[in-house]
């Protein structure tokens, strides 16, 4: 996950790494160690036989509690495009 502004394509160095809870076809709900930085954001999606993806989201909630035995952030968004990269 990297923040968006909307523009320029994240730099590699920009992203976090994330655990995915849920994916679907509209979104992804994630654990994180920090609230995002920004409304919206790129989160590159892959698997070990496929090529990543990038798709664009918007944080629709954020909530802090204990998961995994630590302090983390629920992170859910809405998935609002695909980029080219």
């Amino acid at each position: 996950m990297a923040p968006y502004d909307g523009w320029a394509i994240p730099a590699p160095s920009a992203y976090v790494s994330v655990e995915a809870r849920d994916l679907s076809p509209l979104g992804i709900s994630f654990l994180s160690p920090e609230r995002p930085a920004s409304e919206n954001v790129v989160l590159m999606l892959q698997s070990p036989s496929q090529a990543a993806i990038y798709v664009t989201a918007r944080v629709v909630h954020c909530d802090e509690g204990f998961w995994n035995r630590k302090r983390q952030f629920m992170i859910g968004c809405e998935f609002t495009g695909r980029l080219k990269h």
